[in-house]
């Protein structure tokens, strides 16, 4: 490996059973007193937690004068006038809260259960978040740069809702100073038209009791005689940099993971994340393999394979995880968490290893990318699905002059499905590369990606098909119908639904592209037992299939 960012890392609270937790701090609300909005004045309020909403729809930016919300004593939201295009924002204005020193800490909120609440709304997905607390802690100054202020490392803890209105966050290491002082928290939510209130229980930070410190030494004692290191049922571990200059980009304290025998000859070190394992690093912190004995220029490989551990990363000030020639992203199951800033790149003759036997989410609420260079691999293995909610970023070779496709194979029992925060990037020359998808028994879900995301991708079948055809019907478990179909050229194709005694139940058009396409059909506005799908495009040709509605 050549590039790394292994920073702030969020460790779920799932594994709080094998890594106790206790309570750090309550911010409890307090002190009551008068609330005025647009001329009009509310009693009670609480002094310690503000709301409100920003005119460029970011955490810090200028508060909208027109929005009327405010937090009455006991943590209730009251929405009075508000934007429903723009997140709400719920800040901590309490004194300071000091953290625990190379601790883990998760934040959790409980919140009232509300229909229709929206959680991933993708338009209001600024501060490398859609949903979640943005927190700063403060740790001392840096002496080598040009000022005597105390540094900031912003985090951004994404959230999600459940049917029991419970939000959970994941979690952010804290450095190796004795002071790690919280001087943010802000929460932001993504409200809908019409909300009145909303009643939350104040939010809890929690720190790890027992948090194991990830050394060098730890990884060389833990690896066996295949060259591979197995910290399954280890519980929560901690990377921390213990330079002795201050931690920042021009001092990352890297562990080096060196072959049990032979270190004179290049070898590759398998490192498992098991399911009972959390791996958290501190920011500038990474692990590579350590240069082979004799040439320095030469390191050793490292393959990551997760098999169901949390590997997580929220916040860089680099870029990525590269993965070199030789090396291999295996993901099995398991959690890898990420902010916008983070990504794994997948380089030359590197893999991208999915399966076997997989169910696997990359991605959470659009967060973080994985990068794929020309000449890398992609393999899927075995039965998978792989559900695919971030940025998917296409990359060339600066000395290529032609540079090569992306080529995915999905056999039978292998699902790819791109889901609704998922996007495709291309930094490729002249955008000249494609993610090629050959459907060889397997299946594909394109459904969410946008008409621009769709130049990026080529279909490719089993068997060439000319004229307008329906090649294969698949019923979802939301109820729609995924059609696949094959357009002699680009232009609108009209459907039209049918029952059996020919009567029109529905009409609609969407827009092909010449080759490969996918629509949806929503099958539980028809109510016939029986509905005859036909496709018809402008030169007049026509396509028909018969679907059982149930």
């Amino acid at each position: 490996m050549r590039t790394f960012v292994f920073l702030g890392l969020f460790v779920f609270p799932t594994i709080a059973g094998y890594a106790q937790f206790s309570m750090l701090h309550y911010f409890s609300s307090s002190n009551d007193t008068q609330y005025t909005c647009d001329g009009i004045e509310f009693f009670p309020s609480t002094t310690t937690w503000e709301a409100y909403q920003t005119e460029d729809n970011l955490h810090d930016g200028a508060v909208l004068s027109t929005s009327c919300i405010y937090v009455s004593d006991g943590m209730q939201l009251h929405f009075l006038n508000y934007d429903a295009e723009r997140s709400v924002f719920v800040r901590y204005v309490g004194p300071q809260v000091s953290l625990l020193t190379n601790d883990v800490c998760t934040m959790s909120v409980d919140v009232g259960q509300v229909q229709n609440f929206n959680f991933t709304a993708v338009e209001l997905c600024g501060e490398g978040l859609c949903q979640g607390a943005i927190l700063e802690i403060e740790v001392p100054d840096d002496p080598n740069d040009l000022d005597e202020l105390p540094e900031r490392r912003r985090y951004t803890l994404e959230m999600n809702y459940s049917n029991y209105g419970i939000i959970g966050t994941n979690c952010f290491a804290t450095e190796r100073f004795e002071s790690n002082n919280l001087v943010e928290l802000t929460l932001k939510f993504n409200v809908i038209e019409g909300l009145s209130n909303l009643y939350m229980d104040s939010p809890v930070l929690w720190s790890a009791s027992s948090v194991d410190q990830l050394t060098q030494e730890y990884l060389a004692q833990s690896m066996n005689s295949s060259n591979e290191i197995d910290l399954s049922f280890w519980g929560m571990l901690i990377t921390m940099n213990e330079l002795p200059d201050f931690p920042s980009e021009s001092s990352v304290d890297t562990l080096f993971v060196t072959p049990g025998a032979n270190p004179e000859i290049q070898q590759t070190v398998d490192i498992v994340i098991g399911e009972e394992t959390a791996l958290a690093f501190q920011p500038f912190t990474v692990i590579d393999g350590s240069p082979v004995m004799g040439n320095p220029d030469l390191h050793h490989g490292v393959n990551f394979i997760f098999q169901g551990g949390t590997f997580c990363f929220p916040y860089g000030w680099w870029d990525d995880i590269a993965m070199g020639p030789g090396e291999k992203l295996q993901l099995i199951s398991g959690n890898i968490e990420m902010s916008r800033l983070s990504c794994f790149r997948i380089e030359v003759d590197a893999t991208l290893h999915i399966g076997p036997d997989a169910t696997f989410q990359y991605g959470r609420n659009g967060s973080g990318m994985i990068a794929l260079h020309s000449n890398c691999n992609v393999v899927l293995e075995g039965e998978v699905d792989f559900t695919f909610n971030s940025l998917f970023s296409l990359w060339d070779n600066s000395w290529e002059e032609t540079p090569s496709d992306i080529h995915i194979w999905l056999r039978p029992g292998q699902r790819w499905i791109f889901g609704p925060e998922a996007r495709i990037m291309n930094r490729s020359t002249n955008e000249k590369m494609k993610v090629v998808f050959h459907l060889a028994g397997g299946f594909l879900d394109l459904g969410k990606l946008t008409p621009d995301d769709l130049r990026h991708v080529r279909v490719e079948t089993m068997a060439s098909v000319q004229g307008l055809t329906i090649s294969r019907t698949i019923m979802l478990d939301n109820g729609e119908w995924l059609i696949e179909l094959n357009a002699p050229e680009s232009g609108p194709l009209t459907l039209e639904a049918f029952d059996a005694s020919g009567k029109l139940l529905s009409r609609s058009s969407i827009e092909a592209m010449a080759g490969y396409n996918q629509m949806r059909w929503d099958s539980k506005r028809e109510k016939p037992a029986i509905v005859v799908l036909n496709i018809r495009n402008a030169q007049g040709e026509n396509a028909s299939v018969k679907l059982l509605n149930h």
